[in-house]
């Protein structure tokens, strides 16, 4: 592999570099230079909001390519589509089409690409063709089981719970209540008897079969480090301990030997654990403070100036966020000129915050400021404010945060495309069965559930065909579908047309509700063909890289405000926002005050604080109507922390 580690700081022989990349090199400043020519075998860029980590992520790869590193030896791990189509655009613009001969995409669809390549050495029951069981599907086996079983859990918890488990490979049973521990304990074997009858993964096993994959078999794990000579990873912060364990796997020597080994992969990962906030989704930050001993040679450089907010935004966030003591020290500076004050209200009752609210974001897109971000804590926060928006001609936009691919009119689609390439996917054909109704119902597919656990998906598909017209005319259509079968966005128009799905919809809900579905379909279908021009043709491998997302996609937005949970505002910036309901009980939430939890409830607030470019307003109510019923709340401590408001006292009416 190249050897980058024997490049000196002061020998970057920037006259060799393309002039596109002369360019993008003179652009960064020196902490973005530092990383981006760095000789070290592993980086670290701690990155603060706005620091341009993406723009020295492109220029980092670019750098190592026009060193002597071939674009197909090089990984890039995030965690949405967006992100890894963003960063092939920006390495296609510099090097050409050289660029896109990059890998780039989630840790999910990576999984899943190194479990069909080593199909051989899969779970028992699956082939290189298996489905995967996104959330959805797999809450839906959960409830079916808890029948089954007898279990009087919520399905939405045990799934969560399963899913948990399966990433700590069961130690998180052991915490749990002798009664939840019971149910577990008879749920987990019939569930992976499921997936076992189904050819399929779940979201889990897409990270565990590649971490055992790569620890079971030395000899697998040395080919891979002589095929990958460097992996870029985008939000480290977000890593939970599979997906850290996996990285491991892939850059560490397999004999031990010290990282100067020049056979090994390397590594620069750009991340914030300020703003590690996704510690709900097993998420740990912890491994970035043990950087250098886990990646021996390594060297963690501070990205510490900021592009996009002002100095009053950035003054007390810094003041807020030093007040964490389990962090990686960074500085929090910006050349950019100075700006408004952040303004903290306060009120007597939700009412009056969404008439205040609406009334100054009003004021904001009649100055050119659209889109206007409101954010939350909790979505239910938001409704108020959209509503006081609305009434005032405000187009507003509350991200409910069900991505496109969650949508049922979408899954339903996407379910035709996994039966059309896997017919033995058993989850999909479920779904299939009554898109549009066909008569069958759920006593047949409970005799035909019991069918597939017995002799398998396709045994059981024939034989019940000749008892039953509709579910006859169904496997006939599919095999008509599949001697058409192209591309995706082809194969869906098809698909389309076939069913007239349209009229489908429209015969499911109001006219109006007709208009929005369909908009989803021909946002589906635009995907698809985005997905052809940048990938190709294979529709498997669209599937996995459509619902391995791990980051929700719809963050672009032509509506004038847009509300978001401070959770999905992470990565998005905007001329002027709101943090709506700044209260104790809220922000910290009341469920979240351990030690542990209030550090991460002050990342929360942080992330926040670092969407603003100009303008920030934040709110606090007395007394706010929520799930039915009134509740008090006082300003939150970390207002006091930041020093927001009246010189960090009480701020004022």
């Amino acid at each position: 592999m190249t050897d980058i580690t024997a490049t000196r700081r002061d020998d970057t022989a920037r006259e060799r570099f393309s002039p596109s990349l002369e360019a993008l090199l003179a652009r960064l400043n020196p902490e973005q230079l530092a990383a981006v020519t760095s000789p070290r075998p592993y980086v670290l860029m701690a990155s603060i909001p706005g620091s341009g980590k993406t723009l020295a992520l492109v220029a980092r790869a670019a750098w190592l390519i026009r060193r002597g590193l071939r674009p197909t030896q090089l990984v890039a791990l995030t965690f949405s589509r967006k992100a890894a189509d963003e960063l092939q655009d920006r390495l296609a613009r510099l090097l050409g089409d050289e660029g896109r001969g990059v890998w780039a995409g989630t840790f999910h669809a990576f999984g899943a690409s190194l479990a069909r390549h080593y199909a051989r050495l899969l779970p028992r029951g699956r082939t290189a063709g298996f489905a995967v069981m996104d959330r959805d599907d797999s809450r839906r086996a959960v409830k079916r089981l808890i029948r089954e079983l007898d279990l009087h859990e919520d399905p939405g918890d045990l799934t969560e719970l399963l899913d948990r488990a399966k990433r700590t490979n069961y130690q998180a049973l052991a915490a749990l209540p002798d009664a939840m521990r019971e149910s577990m304990t008879r749920l987990v074997p019939a569930y992976e008897a499921v997936l076992e009858s189904r050819d399929a993964l779940d979201f889990a096993d897409l990270l565990i079969v590649p971490v055992r994959l790569l620890e079971n078999h030395p000899d697998i794990r040395r080919q891979l480090q002589t095929r990958w000579h460097h992996f870029l990873i985008d939000e480290g912060q977000d890593l939970d301990r599979l997906q850290q364990r996996l990285v491991e796997l892939l850059v560490l020597p397999v004999d031990g030997v010290a990282s100067r080994d020049r056979t090994a992969p390397t590594l620069t990962l750009a991340a914030d654990d300020d703003q590690a906030v996704m510690s709900f989704r097993g998420a740990s930050a912890q491994f970035l403070l043990q950087f250098t001993e886990v990646y021996p040679g390594a060297t963690v450089i501070n990205l510490g100036e900021n592009y996009r907010s002002t100095p009053e935004i950035l003054l007390p966030a810094g003041r807020l966020i030093d007040h964490n003591r389990r962090r990686l020290p960074k500085a929090l500076t910006t050349q950019n000129p100075p700006g408004p004050v952040p303004e903290v209200r306060e009120f007597a009752s939700d009412k009056e915050e969404a008439k205040y609210v609406a009334d100054r974001i009003e004021q904001w897109v009649a100055e050119g400021l659209a889109p206007v971000a409101v954010l939350a804590r909790m979505s239910a926060v938001l409704m108020p404010i959209a509503r006081a928006c609305e009434q005032r001609g405000l187009s507003v936009r509350v991200t409910a945060e069900t991505p496109l691919v969650e949508r049922k009119a979408i899954r339903d689609l996407l379910a035709y495309l996994r039966v059309l390439v896997n017919p033995n996917d058993w989850t999909a054909f479920e779904r299939v069965m009554g898109v549009p109704p066909r008569g069958i119902g759920a006593k047949t597919i409970a005799q035909l559930q019991e069918g597939v656990i017995r002799q398998g998906v396709e045994a059981t598909l024939v034989f019940a065909a000749r008892q039953h017209k509709g579910l006859g005319a169904l496997l006939v259509l599919l095999d008509t579908l599949r001697s058409r079968m192209r591309g995706p966005a082809a194969t869906l128009r098809t698909l389309i047309d076939t069913l007239d799905y349209r009229t489908y919809l429209s015969r499911r809900g109001e006219p109006g509700e007709t208009e929005r579905l369909w908009f989803y379909v021909e946002e589906l279908i635009e995907l698809a063909e985005g997905w052809e021009s940048r990938h190709g043709t294979d529709i498997r491998e669209f599937l996995d890289h459509l619902v391995l997302s791990e980051a929700d996609e719809s963050q672009g937005t032509s509506h004038q405000v847009v509300g978001l949970t401070l959770h999905s505002a992470k990565g998005l910036e905007f001329d002027a926002c709101v943090i709506a309901g700044v209260e104790e009980g809220l922000i910290p939430h009341y469920r979240h005050a351990a030690f542990d939890d209030l550090e991460e409830e002050r990342r929360l607030l942080y992330v926040g604080l670092t969407r603003a470019r100009t303008l920030l307003l934040l709110t606090v109510c007395h007394e706010r109507m929520l799930w039915g019923r009134p509740w008090v709340f006082g300003p939150s401590p970390f207002l006091a922390e930041a020093k927001l408001g009246s010189d960090g006292r009480r701020p004022a009416r």
